[in-house]
């Protein structure tokens, strides 16, 4: 896969073929009639249509009847103003056209009074049944349609389709959850690891693996302080004299005097990256950014190429100059897009970035078919590889997607679309790796996942935020009135699951009043109050139980094991369920007995 850039349509369209295919396998091994499942369909079709038909009509004797309402009042309203005019208040207007009025509105009114309780209470009663019916018609061919996909849905599961993404992509390998044993892995063979921040957590994950180098798309929630400005106001109001004509004249005066405070208050931001771990060019650190949108006129993109790279040229021989190392590429075009002068090994820099880097590097810039031109910032700090980009934010959305329904139709539809806009994030977001020959080739001397498949399944810290942000309303304290950093630590390791404690930081709030001079307009100050909230630190820990469970393999098994949770009193709400994994919120771990439940649950699962 040496053209990653100019095949991308290419690979899209495979992927795309083998996922129809492998949805097609799905269907043949559930064995399930697709016919009978579009018959049902097409009868909920047509009943959607008649229902819609009757809720029209509903609708329409719902306005009348509004309407009647309203004429109904406007006509005895006129009957009895007519009454109050003859009998008290004299109009100037002969009592007889009052009279007329009076018989107008009362006979009009209670004709509507008939109308409103006859005919269209009849109507209001018939729609309201046939839309009752029909409802209930199309529930029962929902039910159907659920009974008929039975078997479908419980081996659909959206990891399943991680390996048609791996056919396309070479020595490209997903993993179902992070596993502890990489983490260690990324430490011992490659000497490196992913800080554990305080202010920051896991919302969403996926890792992985090229040719056993491993690969973490991660997104976080991060904390950071930000200053707020609080703002505070009273009216004033004053006298003043002035003087008209000679005369002095009193005059009646007022303002809103506002105040502004000063404080901190924590912020959260969303963060997305991909990292990448590979001991090629171990020593090479460097940053580029996202620079300047690129003209669509490649010309003109090379005219200001040229300019920029005069520029590197007078800032390469000061350089020389001064003993320092940095040696310009050939490659104008590579080397003021890609921009990356804040190199600090050339040697490396050309190993890792070979003339084929270089150029595919480029098309990646240039290229239409992907069409988004600069859309990444790449960092290498030794063996550390990360890209910044937009698209990766998106990634998130996709963990846990619920591919059941009662409609094939709709599962062909949308399992399609979503899978094809899934491989484009992961593909995109993988390109700047990609384009880079050496990173695909280069093996690592300990196939990571060979290496630990044998060994116990435990998360890492990162799996273990995820798994427990899922129970976020549990967690956070009762006090907090920010979003939460959820951290965990080991409590224990057993041989069938890893029981973790959780806390949950957040910050409870404080109002204060403070009061600030500020110069009227009546020439005296005034003490404008400005009420402003004090974040104090709050935390509350509680535990969850991971489990590795290989039979929890769809979600329909996953909705089997909630209704067990259910019938034992343990509550599914406190369970979430990713491929292979599930986590449970215990409410007591005091309670031994719980815990055997929970256990013996998970045994069996």
């Amino acid at each position: 896969m040496f053209e990653p850039v100019k095949n991308y349509l290419q690979y899209k369209q495979q992927h795309q073929e083998l996922m129809e295919k492998k949805l097609n396998e799905f269907i043949q091994m559930s064995q399930i009639d697709a016919a009978h499942n579009q018959d049902l369909m097409q009868q909920k079709t047509k009943k959607d249509d008649e229902l819609n038909n009757f809720k029209g009509e509903l609708k329409k004797v719902k306005l009348l009847k509004a309407l009647v309402i309203i004429g109904f009042g406007l006509f005895f309203g006129l009957a009895l103003l007519s009454i109050l005019f003859i009998f008290g208040v004299d109009t100037g207007v002969a009592d007889f056209v009052w009279w007329i009025c009076f018989s107008f509105g009362l006979i009009i009114g209670i004709g509507l009074l008939v109308l409103l309780f006859t005919r269209i209470k009849q109507s209001n009663a018939l729609w309201t049944n046939k839309v009752k019916k029909k409802e209930g018609e199309i529930a029962i061919l929902i039910e159907e349609g659920w009974a008929s996909l039975t078997s479908l849905n419980q081996i659909l599961h959206w990891t399943e389709f991680n390996q048609e993404i791996e056919q396309v992509i070479p020595n490209l390998q997903l993993d179902h959850y992070l596993s502890h044993q990489v983490m260690e892995m990324m430490t011992k063979t490659f000497q490196t690891n992913l800080p554990d921040f305080d202010d920051r957590f896991a919302i969403g994950l996926q890792s992985g693996s090229i040719n056993g180098n491993p690969l973490i798309w991660m997104n976080e929630r991060v904390r950071g302080w930000v200053n707020h400005v609080y703002t505070g106001s009273i009216a004033i109001s004053w006298t003043e004299t002035v003087t008209v004509n000679g005369k002095n004249e009193t005059r009646s005066r007022s303002q809103t005097l506002t105040a502004h405070v000063e404080k901190p208050r924590p912020n959260y931001t969303e963060e997305a990256r991909l990292i990448f771990v590979c001991d090629l060019a171990p020593n090479l650190q460097f940053s580029r950014k996202i620079g300047e949108p690129l003209h669509e006129d490649w010309k003109k993109v090379e005219k200001e190429v040229e300019n920029e790279y005069r520029k590197l040229e007078k800032k390469a021989q000061k350089a020389i100059k001064n003993d320092q190392s940095f040696n310009l590429l050939s490659n104008k075009a590579f080397e003021v897009l890609f921009n990356a002068t804040n190199r600090n090994h050339e040697i490396e820099f050309r190993v890792l970035f070979t003339a084929l880097a270089q150029s595919q590097m480029v098309e990646l810039f240039k290229s239409k078919d992907i069409g988004l031109g600069d859309y990444f910032n790449f960092s290498k700090r030794e063996k550390v590889n990360e890209i910044r980009a937009e698209i990766l934010q998106q990634i998130n959305h996709f963990n846990n997607i619920d591919l059941n329904h009662y409609d094939l139709a709709w599962i062909k539809t949308n399992l399609l679309a979503v899978a094809n806009k899934y491989f484009d994030l992961l593909y995109l977001s993988l390109l700047p790796i990609l384009v880079i020959p050496g990173y695909q080739d280069y093996k690592t001397q300990e196939f990571i996942y060979e290496a630990n498949e044998n060994q116990s399944a435990t998360t890492s810290y990162l799996e273990q935020e995820l798994i427990a942000s899922n129970f976020m309303q549990a967690l956070k304290h009762p006090n907090s009135i920010t979003k939460n950093i959820l951290k965990t630590t080991v409590e224990a390791v057993h041989p069938d699951y890893d029981l973790i404690n959780v806390t949950a930081h957040g910050f409870d709030g404080i109002e204060h009043i403070e009061y600030v001079s500020v110069y009227g307009p009546d020439g005296r100050w005034h003490q404008v109050p400005v009420l402003w909230i004090e974040y104090r630190p709050v935390a509350q820990s509680k535990k969850i139980m991971i489990h590795k469970t290989k039979n929890l393999k769809s979600f329909a098994d996953f909705k089997n094991a909630t209704n067990h949770l259910n019938e034992r009193e343990l509550g599914s709400h406190n369970m979430v369920y990713k491929k292979e994994i599930a986590g449970f919120l215990i409410d007591d771990p005091e309670n031994e007995e719980t815990l055997m439940q929970i256990k013996s649950f998970f045994n069996q699962a």
